[in-house]
Formats: structure tokens, sequence, C-alpha cells
């Protein structure tokens, strides 16, 4: 899966969608306001309803450059 460059957590994505956070293997949703709970695959961070605490929203990212997360 060929992924972009990392972002600080200050800088949040411009698109929703699921980002993969901290290291390989981790995926969360960004609904475009916040981040929700970290997942073992890009289908189950799409589904995923738990929204992070505060301490977390903050945490670097980066985006998967296909759609499907391939």
């Amino acid at each position: 899966m060929k992924r972009t460059a990392w972002y600080p957590g200050h800088i949040k994505p411009v698109r929703p969608g699921v980002y993969e956070r901290w290291d390989d293997n981790e995926y969360s949703r960004w609904n475009g306001v916040h981040w929700f709970g970290l997942q073992p695959t890009v289908e189950d961070a799409a589904r995923e309803t738990w929204i992070e605490p505060g301490e977390y929203q903050n945490d670097c990212w980066r985006g998967l450059t296909t759609k499907d997360g391939k």
C-alpha cells in the first residue's frame, strides 16, 4: 500500500476518510472534526464509531494514496 508523507497532528486532513496513525497497521477514521479509534485494518477503521480522547486527536498521521487502501 502506498502512503503519503507523515503530517504533524496539528495539521488535520482536508478530506474525511481513513488514515494511518503513528505506525504501520494502525488506522483511524477522520470525519472532518474528530479522529475515531485505532483499528488494525482500513475496513475496520472505516466502521469505527468511538471518538479518541482529546490527547490522541493531535497524533501524527499519513494518507493512503488509493481509495481502497491497497
